[in-house]
């Protein structure tokens, strides 16, 4: 019995713990295709086209159960740079600028052992796209991003 209220307790108070966060952090600066918030669609064939938020200065992109291609769009008043930085997963993921046409540039991968490394790429007649591409599936792939 005692075993059972531990472990009812421990259940209880992590949701109680965990639950806040969620509402917290879920903001429209956080791009999620698993929330109300904002939807990245999981595509069957093509790429999804997402056109990220620029009135966020920084954010986090999330992608649950990555699979096929997502391009992000950024779209702002003036040229701009946006910096990624690996949270999670990222690594296992293919990014690329894909904003001049004929002229794709491949993002370096991310690295495992310098996870402070961010990759940067400034855009061109104030517009930005760039391919995230999942060759496998995984279990999850988050990176920030911040607008200079």
């Amino acid at each position: 019995m005692a075993l059972f209220r531990v472990v009812f307790a421990f259940v209880v108070l992590g949701g109680v713990v965990c639950l806040p966060r969620r509402f917290l952090f879920q903001d429209r600066c956080t791009q999620d295709p698993e929330t109300g918030h904002s939807h990245i669609n999981h595509p069957d064939n093509g790429p999804t086209d997402y056109d990220v938020d620029m009135t966020c200065k920084n954010g986090t992109i999330y992608w649950n159960y990555p699979t096929g291609t997502i391009d992000l769009h950024f779209k702002g008043d003036h040229a701009f740079t946006v910096c990624f930085l690996d949270d999670l997963g990222a690594d296992y993921l293919q990014f690329t600028d894909i904003t001049r046409p004929g002229a794709p540039k491949m993002f370096p991968a991310f690295e495992r052992d310098d996870p402070e490394k961010e990759y940067c790429v400034t855009s061109v007649n104030n517009i930005l796209v760039v391919k995230m591409h999942a060759p496998q599936q995984t279990y999850m792939a988050s990176l920030f991003y911040h607008l200079r």
